[in-house]
């Protein structure tokens, strides 16, 4: 999967950076924002009329990382279709909290287990790294203009802690600067 990976990205950077420079209006550009289930991003990348070559990064209990070229499809070019390479999502690792009821079976010690098990369940969530489609909307202006941005993002990849093969998907609204 990760050389999978790695040729992806190159192929896409490649193919990004070829689309990017004979585009005339090339910028760099960079946003912060807030999703699900990335609840603060940030975005740096270089935008321009036909589309987008992008790095974000996404914090939650995890943290994570995408790189991504999004192609502009719609005359108003508020909407943009692309591929990204990297965090596509979160997933639960499914670890079961491991409680020796033998030790202490009196009703703390049962609690005790419950509450802890809770507690790493909810911190237990990790990223799925993988290949994945993205489809982005400008709210107010054009792609590559300044202004609000949504981005939903769905793939598959590799769950960091389970080693286990998952779809994933995350949404991010953002301010684009």
């Amino acid at each position: 999967m990760n050389k999978l990976a790695l040729t992806f990205a190159f192929i896409t950077s490649v193919y990004a950076s070829s689309a990017n420079a004979n585009s005339s209006e090339s910028t760099m550009g960079y946003s912060l924002g807030v999703g699900f289930p990335y609840v603060l991003n940030a975005e740096i990348g270089s935008y321009s009329d036909d589309g987008g070559l992008y790095f974000q990064v996404g914090q939650s209990f995890d943290v994570g990382f995408t790189f991504g070229w999004e192609r502009v499809v719609s005359d108003n070019d508020k909407h943009a279709l692309g591929l990204v390479v990297g965090a596509v999502g979160i997933k639960a690792s499914n670890r079961e909290a491991e409680c020796e009821k033998d030790k202490d079976p009196s009703i703390g010690g049962i609690l005790g287990c419950a509450l802890g098990s809770a507690i790493s369940q909810a911190f237990d969530e990790k990223s799925v790294y993988g290949l994945g489609v993205s489809y982005s909307y400008s709210f107010s202006r054009a792609y590559h203009e300044s202004g609000w941005k949504m981005r939903a993002m769905a793939g598959y990849g590799e769950q960091r802690a389970s080693k286990e093969n998952e779809a994933a998907a995350s949404i991010a609204f953002r301010y684009q600067f």
